[in-house]
């Protein structure tokens, strides 16, 4: 669970769909006949605009990078972590990430990068890279995507592959990632929130 300060840095992603869309420009769920999906441009500019994504007047996606601090536990060299001093940094313009964090009760220090499908580690953010494990390009490109601001991005890239359909009464998005391969699928609250986000990589859920 993210508990810390998000920082966002500003800068243009180009060829979005959101402008296309806008405030009111669809009906109201209960005015779609039912069960109907929403429009994909409508879905993905509410989703954009409720985490604020989108700036100036022409209601661009300006998010390009971010930082958040974390707690919570995660998986690292196959073992169960609760973090400690937990922080990533992301910028979708160049698809790369870096997470820093040791584990409590350790005294070793982590910080393992992506970017443009491939990985390495460091002894301290940008000093002392070695080799990541086999695997881990692919594993640690989902870190951007599965974010809230990620999935809407790589939603937005599909373009027409992406999908909206209705399922047991809210919205879902799917869609498929070309790096790595993936389907993912998205699904949202009555508000656009993120609620959920699934990735498939073959038959690994």
């Amino acid at each position: 669970a993210v508990v810390g300060l998000v920082a966002i840095i500003g800068g243009v992603a180009a060829g979005s769909v959101f402008a296309q869309a806008g405030r009111g420009a669809a009906p109201a769920p209960a005015a779609r006949a039912a069960g109907a999906a929403p429009e994909l441009r409508q879905v993905l500019y509410d989703a954009a605009d409720v985490i604020g994504m989108l700036r100036t007047p022409e209601e661009v996606d300006r998010l390009a990078s971010m930082n958040y601090w974390a707690t919570g536990t995660m998986v690292s060299g196959g073992r169960p972590c609760k973090v400690v001093d937990y922080k990533a940094s992301v910028n979708w313009l160049l698809n790369g990430m870096r997470i820093d964090y040791t584990c409590e009760g350790s005294p070793q220090r982590h910080v393992e990068v992506v970017k443009d499908g491939l990985a390495w580690n460091e002894a301290e953010p940008g000093k002392g890279a070695s080799a990541a494990p086999a695997g881990a390009a692919a594993e640690r490109a989902l870190w951007l995507w599965t974010l809230p601001a990620g999935a809407i991005k790589a939603a937005n890239r599909a373009g027409a592959a992406a999908k909206v359909a209705v399922q047991n009464g809210k919205v879902t998005l799917s869609f498929p990632l070309s790096a790595p391969t993936a389907t993912m699928t998205v699904t949202f609250t009555k508000d656009s929130f993120i609620e959920q986000v699934e990735t498939r990589v073959g038959a690994v859920t």
